[in-house]
């Protein structure tokens, strides 16, 4: 009985201090739950700085990593990530470059001079997006691979595409002002000064920014860094940035700060993911092992839906009035062509194994299909047609009486 009790006071002796430990632990998590809601800004911030350079916060689970981004991907959840970031990059490349690019492009106006009078827009936009394209595809193959979202490829092909527009240079080459000849050299000239500009991006980004960015540490001198962004900050802070930019053009459009107009700007946000959508069906690999047959067929297409359109605009000029078919042109046919791709695909082929004659094949196809798209279009604008008078009258008739502009009158 001794033993008995002895070991019963014992028994009731560890309980009791367990029940002490417990009611312990749990005073302690309260009240360090309760300073955990006190100083959760301060956290925030801090754990955001330490995501924005790659570091894992100890104990922290990848559900509640942080707000924004939990919120962002839940609310779009029925798109995949790389879908997403192509339309985010595309529809802010759409904003930027229809309203504030072009007030920024205005003392470069001087450039058309030497291009036969061309929109200098069309030139800098063309050039421009080349060159960005080199300097990405150098950090995608030496320095920095991006995950969730693949950033370097969502900004090619979603920022990009939209920024530039092959279909925009044959536009230019058939205006019914320049012959055929000046035409001819001016879609010789921006080939050509696609293709260097890509170049001149990959050595801005080989002897310039790289070693800018590896002096503070941003990337690595040797080998190549892997930043996963659905651990950092950044992407949630890029999002918000291109959600901003449309923002801000839509509300210069609407108060009238640049000469464009919202009816046109909301018409381009419709168009682009349509054309990521087409593009995506008939584009084919990345693999450089000869011609890219899919950027020559979306090139191909643009192309060929340029030439009915412009029929339709030299029989019925009342259809420039129309938003739809201004964006259409303009925007779905300029994403759906790919004036960066081609130059960057010709300098991928000079740097590959295909050798020069891959790259001579390629811009010489893109090239040719060009020509016969000029061709063609000053073709249907001359062709003249006795019956369609009559179906022409009425129509324009119709199409000046409804059109916006006749309405404000």
């Amino acid at each position: 009985m001794g033993k008995r009790r002895g070991k019963m006071g014992t028994n009731r002796e560890k309980r009791s201090r367990y029940r002490g430990q417990d009611l312990a632990q749990h005073g302690k998590a309260d009240r360090n739950d309760t300073a955990q809601q006190k100083g959760r800004s301060g956290l925030w911030l801090l754990g955001a700085a330490q995501r924005s350079l790659g570091i894992r916060i100890q104990g922290e689970e990848q559900s509640n990593r942080r707000t924004l981004g939990a919120a962002k991907y839940r609310l779009t959840s029925f798109l995949s990530i790389e879908t997403l970031w192509l339309w985010v990059m595309g529809l802010s490349a759409e904003s930027f470059a229809n309203t504030f690019a072009v007030i920024l492009m205005e003392p470069l106006a001087f450039v058309s001079t030497f291009l036969h009078d061309t929109d200098h827009t069309v030139t800098i936009l063309n050039l421009t997006g080349s060159a960005l394209e080199g300097a990405i595809i150098w950090f995608a193959e030496n320095k920095v691979e991006f995950k969730n979202p693949p950033l370097l490829l969502v900004i090619r092909s979603g920022f990009c595409s939209v920024w530039t527009s092959l279909a925009a240079v044959v536009e230019q080459a058939a205006r019914s002002d320049l012959t055929f000849e000046h035409g001819m050299r001016y879609i010789s000239f921006m080939l050509a000064l696609g293709v260097l500009f890509n170049i001149l991006g990959r050595q801005f980004a080989s002897l310039i920014l790289a070693p800018l960015l590896e002096s503070h540490d941003m990337i690595r001198r040797n080998g190549k860094r892997i930043v996963d962004l659905s651990e950092t900050v950044w992407d949630d802070l890029l999002f918000y940035a291109c959600l901003s930019i449309m923002l801000a053009a839509c509300l210069a459009c609407r108060h009238e700060l640049v000469a464009y107009g919202l009816d046109d700007l909301l018409s381009g946000f419709f168009w682009v993911p349509i054309s990521f959508a087409f593009g995506q069906v008939i584009e084919g690999s990345l693999l450089y092992e000869g011609v890219q047959w899919g950027t020559w067929r979306c090139n191909a297409v643009a192309c060929g839906l340029l030439v009915p359109c412009s029929f339709i605009l030299s029989r019925f000029p009342s259809a420039a009035s129309f938003s739809v078919y201004r964006k259409f042109v303009g925007t779905f046919l300029g994403a759906l062509s790919s004036f960066n791709g081609t130059s960057s695909d010709t300098v991928q082929l000079l740097l590959n194994k295909s050798g020069k004659g891959a790259a001579v094949w390629n811009v010489g196809l893109n090239l040719l299909t060009m020509v016969l798209a000029t061709f063609a279009i000053r073709a249907v604008s001359q062709f003249q047609i006795p019956s369609i008078h009559i179906a022409q009258n009425v129509v324009e008739s119709f199409l000046s009486l409804s059109s916006p502009r006749s309405n404000e009158l």
